[in-house]
């Protein structure tokens, strides 16, 4: 997948990055949650469906034209990311249109108007895709940018690859064991 993102998701990114070099072990935490779930992004072969919804990876409900997920990890001292990411159709895209935690805002994207914001700005990155532009979109202070660079960077700062991958091998196993209970807690109340 091609992961994109307003450039001002890339300066929260960043932000961390500066905050965990300077010790804050929460912002490292953080940022190191951000890598794991955009490696994941960037490592996607084809969109997401029904079938490959986790605690992780789940489909927004109320999407219209454009499938949105919502995306979150969480460490177990607290930490956790979570990214509204669309997958606009007809690309091989992740476009993230929100990222949460620290009070972070991109855009004006409240949850009780995931949809209409998210097409507004999905059809903004098409459309700047489409003439070779890139403008800032209604909300934003500047244009939508690919992740490319900025993962790689924030990779580097991360470290060893054995850190990036304990990373993510973490996520996964916390991710099935929230499955699990997610199907408990549901069979139960079918009973």
């Amino acid at each position: 997948m091609i992961v994109e993102a307003p450039a001002e998701f890339w300066d929260w990114l960043a932000a961390l990055a500066t905050r965990a070099s300077a010790g804050d072990g929460r912002a490292r935490e953080r940022h190191d949650l951000a890598l794991a779930l955009l490696t994941d992004l960037d490592e996607m072969r084809f969109q997401p469906d029904r079938a490959m919804e986790t605690a992780t990876f789940s489909r927004i409900r109320e999407a219209s034209r454009h499938p949105i997920w919502r995306i979150s990890a969480h460490a177990p001292s607290g930490a956790w990311v979570r990214l509204r990411c669309a997958f606009p159709v007809g690309t091989r895209a992740a476009v993230i249109v929100s990222s949460s935690g620290d009070l972070v805002r991109i855009g004006d994207l409240f949850h009780r108007s995931v949809a209409a914001q998210t097409d507004a700005l999905v059809e903004h990155w098409l459309r700047d895709r489409a003439t070779g532009r890139s403008t800032a979109a209604p909300g934003l202070t500047r244009a939508f940018e690919p992740g490319d660079e900025h993962i790689a960077m924030g990779l580097a700062q991360m470290g060893t690859p054995q850190r990036v991958a304990a990373v993510r091998d973490d996520l996964r196993l916390r991710d099935s064991l929230r499955m699990e209970k997610v199907r408990a807690d549901r069979q139960s109340i079918r009973v």
